[in-house]
């Protein structure tokens, strides 16, 4: 495995982490359970080689043992001209009037879109980006 290649996601697992562990401390998280992602295709970003990375990263902090879900976002595009909008695997032109007017509208982001997590049980809300699932800890 080239080193260049899963330094990269070596990077990104580490700004996952360090987003949902702070966004967690701001909701009174005890453990973080799940982090769900959205990662456009144009970030390039290898699932299997950021999953390895966000696991070597996570021991010793709130997100311990936690869940990565990630969702892959495809390209799209919408056109200057006409207004429409569309998906493609590639930049092309409009495809309903062929202009190459078009702008990128989603595929390139990388989102910590919400997590889920054990609270304290202060019910305390932040403005956190993403939603939080939060689970109170049984008393039994």
């Amino acid at each position: 495995m080239e080193p260049a290649l899963l330094m990269h996601e070596f990077s990104i697992a580490q700004a996952i982490i360090r987003t949902a562990v702070d966004s967690g401390a701001r909701q009174g998280a005890r453990r973080i359970r799940q982090i769900n992602c959205r990662v456009g295709v144009l970030r390039q970003v290898v699932p299997e080689l950021l999953q390895t990375a966000f696991e070597a990263q996570i021991a010793d902090t709130p997100a311990a043992g936690a869940k990565l879900v990630l969702e892959t976002v495809p390209l799209r595009f919408s056109c200057g001209v006409c207004g429409h909008t569309f998906g493609s695997d590639e930049w092309q032109d409009c495809p309903a009037c062929g202009s190459s007017e078009v702008t990128l509208r989603g595929g390139d982001e990388l989102v910590v879109s919400s997590i889920e997590i054990d609270d304290d049980g202060s019910g305390q809300d932040s403005d956190a980006g993403g939603a939080v699932q939060r689970h109170q800890k049984d008393p039994s």
